[in-house]
């Protein structure tokens, strides 16, 4: 299967966790993020639970209201039909 680049921004501390994370792991950064791309696209769902939280915490995930009502319809939507 044919490689392609796919390119994000995050901050450098960010960064610098998950490259310590995916080395004790003993892989690099881009076989981890290949798992969790494989994993999105076969489950067709995030590997995780996304909550929006009422303070700020920087080692939580923060996702705007929007993002979770278009998420929600989409699985309402799929339950509704059968999937």
């Amino acid at each position: 299967m044919a490689s392609v680049s796919m390119n994000f921004k995050t901050d450098s501390e960010s960064k610098k966790q998950f490259d310590e994370v995916a080395q004790e792991l003993g892989m690099s950064s881009s076989t981890l993020l290949n798992i969790f791309v494989k994993r999105v696209a076969k489950e067709k769902a995030i590997p995780f639970r996304v909550e929006v939280y009422p303070e700020k915490n920087d080692d939580q995930v923060k996702v705007p209201r929007a993002v979770l009502e278009e998420l929600a319809t989409y699985y309402v939507n799929r339950k509704n039909n059968g999937e």
